[in-house]
């Protein structure tokens, strides 16, 4: 048993930007199902979800377009055919949209004295909330529903940054506002010169090249400098050949936001390929990670090129894991032969670690990744591109973000601004449930919401144990009354799972599968393979 490694995933860097938008749609339509499932299962619309659901999945489907894609890029069935694809986004992201807006209502014009932080995950929560600017609150001195405090800042972005504390799994927190002072974290965030650090985790960056040349916790730089290098640097391919590959210039580097919760710190350069590139680097006092925001203005180029961000990490003896859906690779060692080894599809995260220290890396927006040096697309004397027969080792990956290097199918060129963002938390030993909840935590953030009618705020409407079981997904059944419960084992073992309904009445778990049929009354507790699933319908 393994993975077959497909080849042909590359090809969907030849449009970043719309692929980030439909990996973020699937995973917003997914929170906009809890949502309904939490507060208002009578006011699910499935049709319209269905629907939403479609453009998501034909959007991904494999060929972005014409079969002369690359030979006639101007011809007007080649535009026509990506005007066709890039419709089902828009209808996906227009969906997600209406569906967003029936259960989660804007925020009133008025000052704002009270806000609901919705958890849609199945394990509480702590973490960093962003209110939009256009949110006037009553004032930044906040507490939540328990008289806990709760630490704000207004951040150069004009939104409002809180930190909330043990929101409820499936469930909500309010936080109230009044005027006065805000609460400053117990551990906060600062910069120091071009040092930026949270608690025991510190990231510097260079001042010239703008590359993150180190990162500690308790101590230990996780950066590997070889040669000049480090985490987050912009590298650009002109042509196939990876040993002609630059990096950006003209560096400038400026502290946007000095704490007491969140500390930021941009990089603005120019780079090749493109007409600007700012690195946004951020940290949140009391969270033990390292956020970056990659915001690339692109130029339109026909010729063959691309783009990488490069993250090598010094861990020695590393294994590096791949979050593959519902699966965690090791390259090489989980593949099967004929496998693609110059990249690999990661759903949510990728990770470098050895038996005591690792790093794992959240990439929400751009999927590709490559493990010890860079795809080489070079042409052999038979005219085509040779692989690699092992995957790359070490503690080196890359973040694979743009090409066009594909003859047919896929966009010629991609111009235009396109952000990719990635989440750096350096950690122990490898705990994959661990994993899986770091990753889908950035995918999936936590919503602020104005008060209203369904769930009691500090409360849960269900309950999954133990945390090494996650609920990938709660949803209203399509048909009939009652909620449907996908559950993942991301332990290391066959797992019991134990579930508590919170809701209003004494409900039912049964077996069901992917059409939502009732079937018999769960046996509890549940077993659950490693790496294995279970659907039940509630009712």
């Amino acid at each position: 048993m393994g993975d077959l490694t497909p080849y042909w995933e590359d090809g969907a860097a030849s449009t970043a930007r719309e692929l980030a938008e439909n990996r973020n749609t699937a995973e917003q339509l997914s929170q906009t199902e809890t949502l309904y499932a939490l507060v208002d299962p009578a006011a699910y619309r499935p049709e319209a979800v269905s629907a939403a659901w479609r453009g998501v999945h034909l959007f991904d489907e494999h060929t972005w377009g014409a079969s002369n894609s690359i030979s006639e890029p101007d011809s007007p069935d080649v535009k026509a055919q990506w005007d066709y694809k890039l419709a089902f986004l828009r209808s996906a992201e227009q969906g997600e949209r209406t569906m967003r807006g029936g259960i989660v209502k804007p925020f009133p014009a008025g000052p704002v004295r009270a806000v609901d932080i919705f958890n849609t995950c199945s394990w509480p929560r702590t973490d960093l909330v962003l209110l939009p600017e256009n949110v006037l609150l009553a004032g930044l001195r906040a507490r939540d529903g328990r008289g806990v405090p709760v630490p704000a800042q207004r951040v150069s972005s004009g939104e409002t940054a809180l930190f909330v504390r043990d929101v409820p799994p499936f469930g909500c927190l309010r936080v109230r506002f009044e005027p006065g002072e805000p609460f400053s974290p117990i551990s906060g965030a600062s910069v120091s010169g071009t040092t930026i650090r949270s608690g025991t985790v510190e990231a510097t960056v260079h001042p010239v090249s703008g590359v993150i040349s180190r990162l500690t916790s308790g101590g230990n730089n996780l950066v590997d400098s070889t040669g000049g290098a480090g985490l987050n640097q912009y590298i650009y391919v002109a042509g196939r050949d990876p040993k002609n590959a630059s990096s950006d210039t003209h560096v400038s580097v400026r502290v946007t936001d000095n704490g007491p919760l969140v500390a930021a710190i941009a990089i603005q350069s120019s780079p090749p390929g493109g007409r600007r590139l700012t690195r946004t680097v951020r940290m949140t006092g009391g969270v033990s990670r390292l956020d970056i925001i990659d915001t690339l203005w692109k130029s339109g180029a026909r010729e063959k090129e691309s783009v990488h961000f490069g993250f090598p990490f010094n861990i020695p003896g590393a294994t590096t894991r791949i979050d593959n859906a519902f699966a965690v690779i090791r390259p090489d060692s989980d593949q099967l032969p004929g496998s693609c080894r110059d990249y690999f599809c990661a759903q949510h995260w990728a990770d470098v670690s050895n038996d005591s220290t690792g790093v794992l890396i959240a990439v929400p927006d751009a999927p590709l990744i490559e493990t010890g040096t860079m795809t080489d697309e070079t042409q052999n004397q038979g005219g085509v591109r040779s692989w690699k027969e092992r995957a790359g080792r070490g503690g080196r990956i890359y973040s694979y973000v743009m090409n066009n290097y594909w003859h047919t199918n896929y966009k010629a060129d991609q111009e235009g601004e396109a952000v990719f963002r990635y989440a750096v938390t350096p950690h122990g030993a490898f705990d994959p449930a661990e994993a899986e909840r770091a990753g889908i935590g950035v995918s999936q953030p936590l919503i602020p919401a104005p008060p209203g009618e369904g769930l009691t705020p500090g409360t849960s409407l269900l309950t999954v144990e133990p945390s090494s079981v996650i609920a990938t997904s709660l949803k209203p059944a399509s048909e009939g009354k009652g909620w449907i419960l996908h559950l993942y084992n991301a332990g290391g073992g066959e797992t019991e799972v134990r579930l508590t309904w919170h809701g209003a009445g004494r409900e039912t778990f049964y077996e069901s599968d992917l059409t939502e049929r009732r079937g018999k009354a769960a046996g509890f507790p549940i077993l659950i393979p490693s790496s294995g699933i279970a659907i039940l319908r509630i009712e």
